[in-house]
């Protein structure tokens, strides 16, 4: 996972080393403050981890490849996605700009890390790809596999047909989905 390599060798090593560690959900880094795990919908504060200023800084700086700007519309809207589909939420002091119209990030207090779920097959899947493509609504409440679902069916498409993906969250775009 894409993400491991920013986080700092005392949480890997605690993610590795966690029971229910391929449940975790989300990982919750706040400036001086105990890690903590989402873990099968419930938080964990038992790490006995704590993420400093400096090293809450170092994350967020290689999350966005040393380069902040280059991540600057994403930062202004609270997260930054990875390649993987993994999702930085950022909290902090942000402040206005007239001139860009953005908020800038101006001191960052947290860092939350919302993992990706790989799902690979969906109940009546095969009833769905078997129809032509139409008009088609996707609802379901958080963490029920939508993202999922609909990364599954682009992909499907994208054998047939030539696609287009609009996702300026940066959730379904795949090297497996041929645009």
């Amino acid at each position: 996972m894409e993400l491991y390599k920013y986080l700092p060798a005392k949480i890997l090593e605690y993610i590795a080393n966690h029971p229910l560690k391929g449940n975790i959900t989300e990982i919750r880094l706040r400036s001086e403050c105990i890690v903590q795990l989402v873990v099968n919908g419930n938080i964990e504060n038992n790490s006995g981890i704590y993420t400093t200023q400096n090293e809450l800084d170092e994350i967020f700086y290689n999350i966005c490849k040393k380069s902040i700007n280059v991540f600057e519309d994403e930062i202004s809207n609270g997260f930054v996605t990875l390649a993987d589909g993994a999702r930085v939420g950022i909290s902090g002091e942000y402040v206005y700009s007239k001139t860009s119209g953005k908020y800038i990030l101006k001191k960052l207090n947290s860092l939350n890390i919302r993992m990706p779920k790989k799902q690979v097959y969906f109940e009546n899947q095969d009833k769905l790809f078997a129809l032509e493509p139409q008009s088609t609504l996707i609802i379901g409440p958080p963490h029920s596999g939508k993202t999922s679902l609909l990364r599954l069916y682009c992909k499907h498409l994208s054998e047939k047909y030539r696609i287009t993906i609009c996702d300026e969250r940066k959730e379904l775009y795949t090297d497996k989905i041929r645009c």
